[in-house]
């Protein structure tokens, strides 16, 4: 017995590793799809290995001492969640019969829900219970976007880049942004936080990962982005004091994105660098203008061009409040009017705005849990916040790290829907293991105190 519990101890943090290394090698908005992934195989097994390690261990095992303090009140959270979902589904039910026509989705739609559940819950138990766990998650997080830089290989353009956007493996490019982003934020923390020689590499992460930010030419994301980047700036003065070292710190970090932003616009191809501009600059700039430009610079094979040339749209200064400031109002409007939500993938029966999804997390749970949803999310979050409030106190540069993280999802989570994409549930999972661990071993990160699995 001892010896299986030597192997497991070695074994099991390893494969949950694993797993999430191979949720890399997939699609960046990642779901469930009709064929499973290898992801969600890993996981189920993750998940049984624990409970037969628990029955074995006859429940001694330290977590289950601290399951009434922590986890107990996450699974409450979770299960009234669906506990909603379910009861805005029921409403569709009788004010929207099409919505049978839908019940397959529907079906997909629970089993991602449940699956980014359980995915948060193994990962606070596994980042509470391993040492080193939670800084080889960042670490993961942080090496990522590495791969996408096959995409300045012509060859690997077709697979790597639609329509003038960085898409990653079969992504969406708001997503991919949001996966970088969460790589320039963790560089960044390494840069402002690390004494050790861990700062140059966080330097170069930065500066690199920036680079592919501007290919991926996501609004939403360099919106949260620079938000949050103000907010770390900021921490980092107010912690470490307004000395002329640390404010020269800023300053060089300051030049350094700029340098990387202008450069990765030069060193990106035509039709990205224009498709760019027309994201970037529609809202301020007139259809005329955007035209002018594609006419000048357009060809059969710069789809970008040609499909500014082809499209109706009318790019004006009124543009955001016209497209996605209508979906938010739409959004809203479906919220009031529906206080017990109309379930999971009602977009499709329902769809806000008669365009589609709410393009607003916080906006998607009331419409999909109803009014108690939204305040039981809105608690996990500022549950959450807390943790990483407290954590980074102790100027430690782990909890700072994914304070970042967490604070750019939550900005994210207003131009996005993201309630089941699994970075955030990943970020939440290791934020609540990973204060468990420290209140377990005296805020001890380093875990000189050990646990039995240390």
């Amino acid at each position: 017995m001892e010896r299986f519990r030597k192997l497991y101890a070695k074994f099991i943090p390893i494969l949950f590793l694993f797993s999430i290394v191979g949720l890399v090698w997939r699609r960046q908005n990642t779901v469930v799809t009709d064929i499973p992934k290898a992801f969600e195989g890993i996981l189920l097994a993750l998940f049984l290995l624990v409970v037969v390690h628990l029955i074995i261990s006859k429940f001694k095992d330290p977590i289950v001492q601290y399951a009434k303090i922590f986890f107990f009140p996450y699974g409450i959270i979770t299960v009234v969640l669906l506990l909603c979902a379910i009861g805005g589904n029921v409403v569709s039910v009788y004010r929207f019969p099409s919505w049978i026509d839908n019940a397959r989705e529907v079906v997909f739609e629970y089993i991602r829900i449940i699956f980014v559940f359980l995915f948060f819950f193994i990962t606070a138990y596994f980042v509470s219970e391993y040492k080193k766990v939670a800084s080889w998650i960042l670490g993961i997080l942080a090496v990522s976007p590495l791969v996408l830089f096959l995409a300045y290989l012509p060859s690997w353009q077709d697979f790597l880049v639609f329509k003038g956007r960085l898409i990653g493996f079969e992504g969406d490019p708001n997503y991919l942004a949001v996966t970088i982003g969460l790589g320039i934020l963790i560089s960044l923390a390494a840069w402002f936080f690390s004494e050790k020689n861990l700062k140059w590499l966080g330097l170069l992460g930065f500066f690199l990962y920036t680079l592919l930010f501007v290919w991926a030419n996501s609004r939403g994301a360099s919106v949260a982005l620079g938000g949050t980047f103000l907010i770390l700036m900021a921490a980092y003065l107010f912690m470490r004091g307004f000395s002329l070292p640390h404010v020269g710190k800023v300053a060089l970090t300051l030049c350094i994105g700029v340098i990387a932003l202008a450069l990765g616009f030069l060193i990106i191809p035509r039709a990205s660098q224009f498709q760019v501009f027309e994201r970037n600059m529609s809202p301020f700039s007139s259809y005329a203008t955007l035209r002018k430009i594609a006419l000048s610079q357009s060809s059969n094979d710069k789809v970008a061009f040609n499909e500014v040339l082809t499209s109706g749209l009318t790019f004006n200064d009124r543009f955001v409040e016209t497209i996605r400031g209508n979906i938010w109002k739409a959004g809203t409007v479906m919220f009031l009017d529906f206080p017990l939500g109309l379930g999971p993938a009602s977009f499709k029966w329902n769809p806000v705005g008669g365009l589609g999804r709410a393009h607003n997390t916080y906006l998607e749970i009331g419409i999909t849990a109803g009014w108690i949803g939204f305040l039981v999310w809105l608690a996990l979050l500022i549950i959450i916040f807390l943790r990483c409030y407290e954590a980074s106190r102790s100027n430690d540069m782990l909890a700072l790290a994914l304070s970042a993280c967490f604070v750019y999802l939550l900005l994210n989570m207003f131009f996005l829907d993201m309630f089941t994409f699994r970075w955030l549930w990943l970020i939440m999972g290791t934020i609540v293991g990973y204060d468990l661990f420290r209140r377990k071993y005296g805020h001890d990160p380093e875990g000189q105190h050990h646990s039995p699995h240390v």
